[in-house]
């Protein structure tokens, strides 16, 4: 909704507040809403007394008087909150420029990069979960899982049920050889989400890493079970029942794999290996 100036004259200035909050700015810049209202209020606060003074209860000259007070006041809390939303639409405009180059460095796998942007976008949103959750990811990527931890407790205090944090805790505790914490991690993640794959897919890595074969297909199986088209899932539940000695059943479901994806050189790599151990 949109409004002419010289409609603050019959209006209030919550009204002025509350429009301005309503506006579509005010839903690109995120919590800028709060602080068009703190920004608004602190005016008030900070009037000048005689300003917010009341009118003579009679009196013509008196009434004048307190109706141009009020004008005066209303006039300079519009006026912070034009000023308030120019501030934020520069914060809006750093952040989708600072957010797009992120995802850039991201796609071209330039983690160091993209950690840095994330951090300048911290500087220009503070507390950003998702800004946090992406750079808990992005340092796991980079090979720093005490990073990645470390990230992701940030966000879990602010979000204790964030799927993708609990993941990348996870992930960092399972970089670093800590099973136990990464498997409560994996599971905290489990209950969120029992439709997504990826928690079981995970647990069946840390069992695969502990030499549980068994517990790690019984994993990839569930993964597989929840997203047929897992290549992962698949591929490392091969690797599981070759561990077993299941070299037969091992290679079929390669077979299944190469049938997706016929161009996974990993697994024409361990097809080719295992049907060289089979006997014809």
């Amino acid at each position: 909704m949109s409004w002419k100036p010289w409609q603050m004259q019959s209006r209030s200035a919550s009204w002025i507040c509350r429009q301005t909050m309503k506006t579509s700015e005010s839903k690109l810049i995120g919590n800028s809403a709060d602080a068009i209202l703190a920004s608004c209020q602190d005016c008030e606060r900070k009037m000048p007394r005689e300003m917010i003074a009341q009118a003579p209860a009679t009196g013509q000259f008196g009434q004048i008087a307190h109706r141009r007070r009020l004008a005066a006041k209303r006039a300079l809390v519009f006026l912070c909150c034009l000023l308030t939303l120019s501030a934020a639409h520069a914060q809006s405009e750093d952040f989708q420029r600072l957010m797009q180059s992120s995802i850039q460095a991201e796609k071209r796998g330039d983690w160091r990069q993209a950690i840095e942007l994330c951090h300048q976008i911290l500087k220009v949103k503070p507390g950003d979960v998702e800004t946090m959750v992406s750079l808990s990811g992005l340092y796991g990527h980079a090979g720093n899982p005490a990073q990645q931890i470390a990230w992701s407790q940030k966000v879990l205090v602010i979000q204790p049920r964030n799927f993708k944090a609990l993941i990348n805790r996870g992930n960092g505790y399972s970089a670093i050889g800590e099973g136990r914490p990464a498997i409560d991690s994996y599971r905290a993640a489990e209950a969120i989400d029992p439709t997504s794959p990826i928690p079981a897919y995970s647990l069946g890595v840390v069992a695969q890493a502990q030499g549980h074969e068994a517990a790690a297909a019984g994993y990839f199986h569930k993964a597989l079970q929840l997203s047929p088209g897992f290549e992962d899932a698949r591929f490392n539940l091969a690797v599981s029942l070759a561990n077993q000695g299941e070299a037969a059943q091992a290679i079929r479901v390669l077979d299944q794999l190469l049938r997706q994806n016929p161009l996974a050189s990993d697994a024409i790599q361990l097809s080719r290996a295992l049907r060289s151990q089979v006997r014809p």
